[in-house]
């Protein structure tokens, strides 16, 4: 994920020299809200191609704030396999933290 992650800086800065913390994190949330509609449309490569667009703004976020995503990611999915969680739906459909 880190050379991934340096990839995408790396032509973020090139293509988008001026973008702000402010401007990634609006096409970030633009981004979320294309992927969420996709989900309702049910086109899977559209869905997919939106989601992409997601993790890459999201590493472009990362590198503007001079974060490592794999090590956020790897610390973060390890905070939350010793979290206890609990069925939010009864049919389990859905979850949260206790």
């Amino acid at each position: 994920m880190e050379a991934i992650q340096d990839e995408i800086v790396k032509w973020h800065k090139e293509t988008f020299p001026r973008a702000t913390i402010q401007a990634i994190l609006d096409k970030l949330d633009e981004e979320l809200h294309e992927a969420l509609d996709e989900i309702k449309g049910g086109d899977l490569k559209k869905l997919f191609e939106e989601l992409a667009d997601v993790v890459i703004v999201t590493c472009a976020l990362a590198g503007a704030l001079g974060i490592n995503f794999e090590d956020v990611i790897i610390w973060k999915l390890e905070v939350n396999k010793n979290r206890t969680w609990v069925k939010e739906l009864p049919n389990g459909d859905r979850v949260r933290e206790r």
